[in-house]
């Protein structure tokens, strides 16, 4: 399952942001940081849809992963169909041992969805 939450302290980080604004630059931080995410140092998502939305965003890269059998950084490698990987040279091709191609699940469970069943990942 690719379905999640946020952690838990999120959502009463996000009603103290709304309502007290005298911590607000504090409590944005501390949340913020629990995300783990570099860079991310300001900003909490204060909706369930703004959460996942950043979820999915971070988790779309396992599904392209899958759906490009894990081989969209070998450069000018090509799979065959058993998984074999065959490299081109100048003078001849080597063929390399079969590796397992990555797959697809069999049942993906999102929290943010798009019109048309798209993975939704901003506004």
């Amino acid at each position: 399952s690719m379905a999640g939450s946020p952690p838990a302290s999120v959502t009463t980080d996000a009603a103290k942001i709304k309502y007290l604004p005298l911590v607000k630059d504090s409590i944005r931080k501390k949340c913020a940081a629990l995300f783990q995410i570099p860079n991310m140092t300001d900003w909490c998502p204060e909706t369930l849809g703004d959460a996942e939305q950043l979820r999915n965003y971070y988790l779309q890269t396992v599904l392209e992963e899958a759906v490009n059998g894990g081989s969209s950084n070998e450069g000018t490698m090509n799979r065959t169909t058993t998984g074999a990987v065959e490299r081109a040279s100048e003078s001849s091709q080597v063929r390399e041992p079969a590796r397992p191609l990555l797959s697809l699940p069999g049942a993906i469970y999102l929290d943010a969805l798009d019109f048309g069943g798209v993975i939704r990942t901003g506004t």
